[in-house]
């Protein structure tokens, strides 16, 4: 099952567009905070927490393995999904 081992980094990467857009609408919306602060807890907490390094790594390793549809669908699902959960997280920051 080659596709589970790629699910991690999704998970990973879904949850801290999530967050990001969580903590930013919050940031922004509701507990206005310093701008470099903002900056700090989400671009550089998510940023840390997310990892696209490892999704272009594993995406090249399938498209090597000739694993060219899963390669394109580890791309295509990490990036909707990460805009889905982004916004996400920023509707949930309004509703709170």
């Amino acid at each position: 099952m080659q596709e589970a081992r790629f699910l991690g980094t999704l998970v990973v990467n879904v949850s801290g567009c999530f967050v990001l857009g969580l903590l930013n609408g919050l940031f922004t919306e509701r507990f206005l905070i310093d701008p470099q602060w903002r900056i700090c807890f989400t671009i550089g907490f998510c940023g840390a927490f997310t990892t696209f390094s490892t999704l272009v790594f594993e995406t090249v390793q399938l498209a090597s393995g000739r694993e060219l549809l899963l390669a394109a669908a580890n791309v295509i699902a990490s990036l909707a999904l990460g805009f889905i959960f982004l916004w996400l997280g920023i509707v949930a920051a309004r509703a709170l």
